[in-house]
């Protein structure tokens, strides 16, 4: 076999057309190391039409690999044993292989990069993938897990020097803390592969409203020329999607994405620009949209914030109902600022979504 050990044919075309504009948008994700191969596994699962791409070290990882392409990257360095946590030798390896990488993407309007920070691959391999795509005019969005606090302060230190260094790469980044997600779900008995399945959950989620807002049709339409010029503002980035049901719908959806001690929107106010989408059912009134959306405005702190706005009447959704996303980027502290969904839970636990009485 090849220096170039890739698994399992492309069998994603990854691109996705806008309803209104039907121009066609190219993009595919990356997930960098164990943590980002393990994320690319848990797309795979939903079947989102997105091209996956897992690159690591440890050549058994990769066979157990779910994505569309699979390569064992550094295999003069590692020789497929993998990285060791060293990063010097993580970024060897991708450097190896980035002729390649750069083949597999070759084309696209956008790709999402994932990687958990602090182990050998991920931490520094994103961060030059990111670069070496930004060369290329790609529009790089890029997910990052910090470490949990029993992995020690070693692994911590390496993995904020990897926000740092990915933050800088890329267009936008949205940054999750493991150790503060799960502290939140104290007493809820989790099993470990649930817990470890909520924050793959929590990052796979940030894609899908991403490709939502780019791929359907909108009665006010949100295009990718608009999410791509949103994230383009550089620093850190939110995403938040939550959904309500009820006669004051319009106040519980903003209180559902705000409210959530999962949704880490709290230095919201920083956001240089964001997408605002609402949508729902035939029932959905012009006020009541406009309502949710001044409450969410408000709440980013009004004035000098660029936002773009997008209204969506679906008549397949619940009347009574009423869903809100939220893009925002160009939040100040990466290292502190978490981009974890309001609606993380909602897969497993029903959390995210509220409701003012009986459904």
């Amino acid at each position: 076999m090849s220096d170039k050990e890739i698994i399992a044919p492309i069998s994603t075309s990854g691109s996705f057309t806008n309803a209104v504009t039907g121009r066609s948008v190219k993009i595919s994700v990356i997930g960098v190391g164990g943590c980002g191969g393990n994320i690319i596994n848990s797309i795979c699962l939903e079947n989102l039409g997105i091209k996956t791409i897992a690159l690591n070290t440890d050549s058994q990882a990769i066979k157990n690999s779910m994505a569309d392409v699979a390569v064992v990257v550094g295999k003069k360095k590692t020789a497929g044993l993998g990285a060791g946590a060293n990063i010097e030798v993580g970024e060897a390896a991708v450097r190896e292989n980035m002729e390649e990488i750069l083949d597999l993407v070759k084309g696209d309007d956008m790709v999402f990069i994932i990687a958990g920070m602090g182990g050998g691959t991920g931490t520094k391999g994103s961060s030059i993938i990111a670069e070496a795509l930004k060369a290329t005019e790609t529009s790089v969005v890029s997910f990052a897990t910090l470490p949990f606090f029993f992995e020690g302060q070693g692994r911590l230190k390496k993995a904020q020097y990897g926000v740092s260094q990915l933050k800088a790469s890329s267009d936008a980044l949205i940054c999750v803390n493991n150790q503060k997600l799960i502290s939140k779900l104290k007493g809820k008995n989790l099993g470990i592969k649930e817990g470890f399945r909520i924050i793959d959950k929590v990052l796979v989620s940030g894609i899908k409203t991403i490709l939502r807002l780019i791929s359907e049709e909108q009665d006010i339409n949100v295009d990718f020329a608009d999410i791509k010029t949103t994230l383009s503002k550089g620093g850190s980035v939110v995403i938040g999607e939550a959904e309500a049901f009820g006669d004051n719908r319009s106040s519980l959806v903003v209180e559902s994405l705000f409210a959530n001690e999962l949704s880490g929107m709290g230095p919201i106010e920083t956001a240089k620009a964001a997408i605002l989408s609402i949508s729902g059912p035939s029932d959905l009134g012009f006020e009541e949209a406009a309502a949710a959306a001044d409450a969410i405005h408000r709440k980013m702190g009004g004035g000098e914030i660029e936002v773009i706005f997008g209204m969506n009447v679906c008549p397949e959704m619940k009347k009574g109902t009423m869903k809100a996303a939220v893009i925002a980027a160009g939040l100040e502290d990466g290292l502190v600022t978490e981009g974890v969904l309001s609606n993380a839970l909602s897969y497993i636990h029903g959390v995210g979504r509220l409701s003012s009485g009986a459904e």
